[in-house]
């Protein structure tokens, strides 16, 4: 019967010893899975704002050749002018010269 006994409580330390590593295993669990949480939302704002980011590249490549676009406009209208101006010169210099001559 003592042996009965000191079964018994060996019994008993056992499942308060396995009841407590579970504890332990479940609070890691809890730990790890928290953890786990936090980087997935840590993961999914870097992701968001790296969305972001690219957005903002490309909407400054699209204005970029916009502005492109405008400048070599401008160039051509500027190279226009320049040319019709060169030829109103022309024109005028040999009008002179002609009326000089006559």
């Amino acid at each position: 019967m003592i042996c009965t006994a000191g079964n018994g409580r060996r019994s008993d330390d056992l499942l308060r010893e396995e009841r407590s590593y579970r504890n332990q295993l479940e609070n890691a669990l809890r730990s790890n899975n928290d953890i786990i949480q936090q980087l997935t939302n840590r993961i999914a704002r870097a992701e968001e704002k790296s969305q972001e980011e690219r957005n903002a590249i490309s909407s400054l490549v699209n204005h970029t050749k916009s502005v492109e676009q405008a400048v070599l406009g401008s160039q051509q209208e500027l190279l226009s002018r320049r040319d019709i101006q060169n030829q109103k010169y022309v024109l005028i210099l040999t009008s002179s010269y002609n009326h000089i001559a006559y």
